[in-house]
């Protein structure tokens, strides 16, 4: 029913992970999901039926993978289920109802909620052992181009957001949670920006704003797909499945792939300095990007030198400059552009420094909104 794309189900956290499927339209419109025990070894082992006689007869329940979720909310260690149930008739809302999981499998324990901000239930990723809900970004306090925010978990959700994402003003198709695959102890997070784009965001606490990766093939072989598929290699951390689209206008593809990368056993998901080959050129990174304050410029260089990072707008003009002796290496400065007497626009930060036959220089072009 979940295609492979959700975590293990234990509704009654006996330990045991049920056998979930779904019926859409029985025995109401409704529709029902039937829990099959896998505690037992019988032929036919023991199943729960949740099918909600109270929801009015004129709703439907939507049992696409993308619109019911199941996550620990209240971090009982029990599988809550989250479920979108969608009018026939024009002038009634969609809603959303939580059955929160409990050890008799009875499903009355529920919380209904008008679902206007699209949620979607995840598992845990800022280590406090409760599922988080995402919704869609109305403004304060994240600015508009962090499209998702976050609502950490709680009984009943009350939709707070306690943190943001920056997808940098780009639409998402659908969320997927890989588990742990840089081994730092927090759930990660991937985000179908795209018909052809996978951004990843790492969990933590707080949990990171900026992507980590980004995994994206051809516009024709979208990657439309992502699951958790757990530990492939056997190296004990998680890795990332990335699928690309089967199908188009109902007709099969014959040449897409599914492609899984491997996990990083790094708390930072990189490798440790003293082992890592540093490039001969200048990296360097803005973040945030877009940004309305200040933002982090960080850099590598690849020998000990003089650094001079500068500012200049779209004519060219120096705006601001810091110069500074730094070691070969990672390092990054944060520039306040409040304090920098400028408008709204584009600007470039460029890095130079010294090398052996001369200088070398990078540049990056960031976006500042007032």
């Amino acid at each position: 029913m979940l295609k492979g794309q959700n975590w293990p189900i234990d509704f009654n956290g006996d330990g045991w992970e049920e056998f979930v499927g779904a019926q859409p339209v029985y025995p109401t419109n409704a529709g029902s999901i039937i829990f099959f025990e896998t505690g037992s070894t019988d032929t036919l082992p023991p199943y729960h039926l949740l099918s909600d006689t109270s929801m009015p007869s004129d709703f439907l329940g939507n049992h696409s993978s993308v619109f019911q979720q199941f996550a620990d909310i209240e971090g009982d260690g029990c599988t809550d289920i989250s479920m979108e149930y969608r009018p026939m008739n024009i002038p009634d809302r969609p809603f959303r109802k939580f059955y929160y999981g409990n050890s008799s499998f009875a499903f009355s324990d529920t919380f209904k909620i008008y679902d206007t901000t699209h949620i979607i239930a995840i598992p845990d990723m800022n280590g406090d052992s409760k599922g988080e809900l995402i919704t869609l970004n109305y403004g304060s306090p994240f600015p508009y181009w962090y499209t998702i925010v976050m609502s950490f978990g709680t009984k009943p959700p009350n939709l707070s957001t306690d943190a943001g994402l920056n997808l940098q003003n780009s639409s998402y198709t659908y969320i997927t949670s890989p588990g742990d695959v840089n081994h730092d102890g927090f759930n990660d997070l991937i985000v179908h920006v795209s018909y052809y784009l996978a951004r990843l965001f790492l969990g933590g606490n707080p949990i990171p704003t900026e992507k980590a990766d980004e995994y994206s093939f051809s516009f024709d072989n979208s990657p439309n797909f992502s699951g958790r598929i757990g530990d492939v290699t056997g190296d004990g951390v998680d890795d990332i499945c990335i699928g690309e689209s089967a199908e188009y206008q109902g007709f099969p593809r014959i040449n897409n792939r599914v492609y899984i990368m491997k996990g990083v056993r790094k708390p930072t998901g990189v490798e440790d300095e003293s082992t890592k080959e540093l490039p001969r050129e200048i990296k360097i990174y803005a973040s945030p990007n877009p940004f309305s304050g200040s933002t982090n410029v960080k850099y590598t260089i690849p020998m000990e030198g003089e650094v001079n990072i500068t500012v200049y707008d779209i004519m060219g003009r120096e705006v601001f400059k810091s110069t500074s002796i730094r070691t070969k290496g990672e390092h990054s400065e944060e520039i306040d552009f409040n304090l920098l007497n400028i408008s709204s626009g584009t600007y470039m930060i460029r890095v130079s420094s010294q090398k052996e036959n001369g200088q070398q220089a990078t540049t990056v072009k960031v976006a500042y909104i007032k």
